[in-house]
């Protein structure tokens, strides 16, 4: 779709749950709690050959939760994921380049980057 911008998604995040919250349990399980009504979304990432991973998300809504505010939410969790894979998929494909050698973190915002790489680290060490 060269040339045309894509509609960006927004949902409603008005509601009980006022902040979000993302978790990681080591080694490829994350739990996420988006604002607005109450809801849950679980995702288990799995290796799928070099340079390659594979998983499944599911998304959890509280009793009574409005079906439109589900929709919407799970449409923007689309659209943030595919955002975050092309991203991704640009850095695979630098790596597969060879360059560069090493790269660099931003320290003060992407301590979770650098906190994963440690583990990372640590358990083929």
């Amino acid at each position: 779709m060269e040339g045309k911008s894509k509609k960006k998604i927004a949902y409603d995040a008005r509601g009980a749950v006022t902040q979000s919250q993302y978790h990681f349990l080591w080694p490829n399980f994350t739990i996420s709690i988006n604002p607005g009504y109450p809801n849950l979304s679980i995702a288990v990432w799995m290796p799928d050959g070099p340079g390659r991973s594979r998983g499944f998300s599911e998304q959890y809504f509280g009793v009574g939760v409005p079906e439109d505010f589900a929709r919407d939410m799970m449409a923007f969790d689309d659209q943030v994921g595919a955002e975050d894979d092309a991203l991704t998929d640009s850095v695979q494909r630098g790596l597969r380049a060879g360059v560069p050698a090493q790269g660099r973190f931003l320290v003060e915002s992407e301590q979770l980057v650098i906190r994963f790489q440690k583990m990372v680290l640590s358990a083929l060490s």
